[in-house]
């Protein structure tokens, strides 16, 4: 049996409460968010994931306030499984940046605790691999 899920690049399921369409169905990624150059600012970008987790059905949380209390580098979203067991460390970056020495190390202390930490940009977005992970944790 295959596991895999095909998803058409640089689209993504309908997340937007205003659209006219009736029914599921996907947009392409256009505009300003045609390519993943383009999605540069990481509000947007967060937006989007966040938008994505509420869809599937996760609940995600975006904490700064944990680096004011001595755990820098903690991971910009925290995705918690809907009705599989599980939990996501996601950590946000726009497109071409890595992460900072604080945030290597943060993922290197929850994935030894057994965490699943990763970094995603937009090209994790543009290529489907959010969107088949926030699946396969839903």
């Amino acid at each position: 049996m295959n596991d895999t899920l095909v998803i058409a690049p640089g689209t993504i399921p309908c997340i937007d409460r205003r659209c006219k369409i009736p029914g599921n169905h996907r947009h392409r990624l256009q505009g300003e968010y045609a390519t993943m150059e383009s999605m540069v600012e990481d509000p947007t970008f967060r937006s989007i994931v966040t938008r994505l987790c509420r869809f599937y059905g996760l609940q995600c949380d975006h904490r700064r306030a944990l680096a004011g209390n001595g755990l820098g580098g903690w991971p910009d979203l925290t995705i918690f499984g809907g009705t599989k067991k599980g939990i996501l460390f996601r950590e946000l970056k726009r497109f071409g940046q890595g992460p900072s020495a604080a945030q290597r190390e943060m993922g290197r202390l929850l994935t030894r605790s057994g965490g699943d930490f990763a970094v995603w940009t937009p090209e994790h977005l543009y290529r489907g691999i959010i969107e088949t992970e926030l699946i396969r944790l839903g």
